[in-house]
């Protein structure tokens, strides 16, 4: 069946994609559209929150046993049935296949969803790790520059408050003297 790690979701909208070592089970077709629907959800949430952060597919064909044709159609049905929303949510998919069984099984799954998203087909942990942290960092970068950019906008915002109050007191400290002179 479809298994969806959601370990790295609250942090950094990472989701992961992986396969069981069985697709025997009589449950595995029913598990497995729970699974796609979960996704579904996330990204539905991700969308109805307005989230800057987009999302990262991670789709690792290393784990688990694939699946039949049958199921593996449905799969990618399903996707195409969400192409719009996970256009919009997701920022990029990596597919991450090491022996050529896998790479051909990604690439007839790449064959049947074209996405609108790039897509990575990555051979090594060392590039999926990077691939990653690097858009780890490209997230925070925009996070800070957006955070420097509000404080910047809240300083400047106290500035004009500042001169405002200033301008006021000297307004009323004026009209003081102005009524002291008219009195004398």
């Amino acid at each position: 069946m479809l298994i969806l790690l959601k370990e790295l979701w609250e942090s950094y909208r990472i989701l992961k994609l992986h396969c069981s070592n069985s697709w025997d089970n009589n449950d595995a077709n029913i598990l497995t559209q729970c699974v796609l629907q979960e996704f579904k959800d996330l990204i539905e949430t991700s969308l109805n929150k307005n989230e800057e952060n987009k999302i990262i597919l991670i789709i690792d064909c290393t784990k688990g046993v694939f699946p039949n044709i049958t199921t593996t159609l449905m799969i990618a049905n399903y996707m195409k049935n969400i192409e719009t929303q996970i256009s919009k949510a997701v920022n990029f998919i990596i597919m991450y296949a090491k022996d050529p069984n896998q790479l051909l099984w990604t690439e007839t799954v790449l064959n049947m969803f074209k996405s609108k998203r790039p897509i990575f087909v990555i051979n090594n942990q060392k590039e999926l790790k990077n691939k990653i942290k690097e858009s780890i960092n490209n997230k925070e970068s925009i996070n800070n520059k957006e955070s420097i950019n509000n404080k910047e906008s809240i300083n400047n915002k106290e500035s004009i408050n500042n001169k405002e109050s200033i301008n006021n007191k000297e307004s009323i400290n004026n009209k003081e003297s102005i009524s002291t002179i008219d009195i004398e």
